[in-house]
């Protein structure tokens, strides 16, 4: 009986987002989560894109078009870890004051990794039009599609916060 009301002492002074998880009650995904797994899914790409340089390590303009490719999803990679990170911080403050004072910041940032993907999405169209190998240029663009839609989930989370 005392363990139950202590655990449900201490989920009462979390963040909603950090109850759910905790509960397991809520479905939805924070946006922390959602930003960490595209995070991994251009690792994937970058660990591909280097594999597929390394078979192309005597062909000039294919190798380093695929190994720009590499460069552009490890950016973004990057760029989706530091976002997840400075989200999950957001996401578990406590206090609604504080919580209101981080909004710019948090924002500001989600803007500019925006405007970053803006700018790699640009490289990768570029740099599909000089791969020939069908593999690296079926994988380039699908991680086309996925840079716009990272720019569509950050412009959405910079939009929806609070």
């Amino acid at each position: 009986m005392w363990t139950l009301l202590v655990v449900v002492s201490c989920l009462a002074t979390v963040s909603p987002e950090v109850r759910a998880q905790s509960t397991g009650s809520g479905s939805r995904r924070s946006n922390s989560q959602i930003l960490r797994t595209k995070a991994k899914l251009f690792l994937n790409y970058s660990k591909d894109f280097i594999d597929f340089a390394k078979s192309h390590k005597n062909e000039g303009l294919e190798y380093e078009t695929t190994l720009d490719l590499h460069l552009i999803s490890q950016t973004m990679s990057d760029r989706m870890d530091s976002a997840s990170t400075i989200m999950q911080m957001y996401e578990t403050v406590l206090c609604k004051e504080d919580r209101t004072s981080l909004v710019p910041i948090v924002k500001d940032q989600l803007q500019y990794y925006s405007k970053e993907t803006e700018v790699d999405i640009e490289q990768t169209n570029i740099d599909l039009a000089y791969v020939k190998s069908t593999a690296a240029a079926q994988l380039g663009l699908r991680m086309k599609d996925d840079l716009r839609d990272v720019k569509e989930t950050l412009d959405s989370m910079e939009r929806t916060l609070q």
